[in-house]
């Protein structure tokens, strides 16, 4: 507009929860250029596209409470099916002598389950396909994350190229759990500008309520801390009450929900030869 950008949108494969006909899409608009169509013009193309690439379900999100998003999507024939909750932990604050003692604790009450604690740096010292087992354990918990959809899991590749090629992978800050040889929980900071984001936290299911998903977060929250990271930020979905609540008692605040919506495009669009 008068040759400034005030749009943008873009489609895209979910980088998790992937299926056949099904695509991510995001639209934003410049405050200024609010009211004027631009909105409506950036989405009616991009169904098109998704439309002519035989798409049949969009997926997007918005912020509670961005009022006008939500009334946007609303009106274009979006509906939410999900929440996710966005939280964050001022490292300082959390980081004390007390959990250097429970790391240890734990370490003595857990060893009895032949469990420890080690990073993903020190893993591809020893192991040529550490980064295969991190990915095989990945594939395994999202399996049991209620993301609201499920889809077909990430390929090997697709892994590499989404989170261990980032920027903000950083290896030392991935934590995972081993019993014995056998890969059975991990939680993984990735670096942000502002601090750090926790990507993942999970443990799988044999072995949980034992306390180790909260021991690899402590390991985390005392990494953050010695490195000098002054916040943590991570989203965890709506219905998992078992990590939301271990944040909580770590200290983590809610700052955002996040909302997700869907929209149904209909019947894949034929193909001409």
């Amino acid at each position: 507009q008068a040759g400034k950008l005030v749009g943008q949108g873009h489609l895209a494969d979910p980088s998790v929860a992937a299926a056949p006909h099904r695509l991510r899409l995001r639209v934003s608009v410049a405050p200024a250029a609010r009211g004027q169509g631009v909105g409506q013009a950036l989405l009616a193309a991009l169904h098109a596209q998704a439309r002519a690439w035989g798409a049949t379900e969009l997926l997007t999100e918005a912020f509670d409470p961005d009022d006008h998003t939500l009334r946007f999507l609303r009106a274009a024939g979006y509906s939410e099916y999900h929440r996710r909750i966005h939280a964050r932990l001022t490292v300082a604050h959390a980081w004390c002598e007390a959990r250097q003692r429970e790391i240890e604790r734990r370490a003595d009450e857990l060893f009895a389950l032949d469990l420890r604690v080690v990073s993903l740096r020190q893993l591809r010292l020893a192991e040529p396909d550490a980064d295969r087992c991190l990915y095989e354990l990945d594939t395994a918990l999202w399996r049991d994350i209620p993301f609201g959809v499920s889809g077909e899991p990430r390929s090997y590749e697709e892994f590499r190229a989404e989170e261990l090629a980032t920027p903000g992978f950083t290896p030392e800050a991935v934590f995972v759990a081993l019993q014995a040889r056998r890969w059975v929980g991990v939680c993984w900071l990735d670096r942000r500008p502002r601090g750090a984001h926790i990507a993942m936290t999970g443990v799988v299911a044999e072995l949980r309520r034992h306390g180790l998903a909260r021991w690899l977060k402590l390991h985390a929250i005392r990494w953050a801390y010695e490195k000098g990271v002054a916040e943590l930020r991570t989203t965890n979905d709506a219905p998992n009450a078992a990590i939301r609540s271990l944040n909580a008692a770590l200290g983590f605040v809610p700052t955002a929900r996040e909302l997700r919506l869907r929209a149904e495009l209909g019947e894949p669009a034929r193909r001409r030869d």
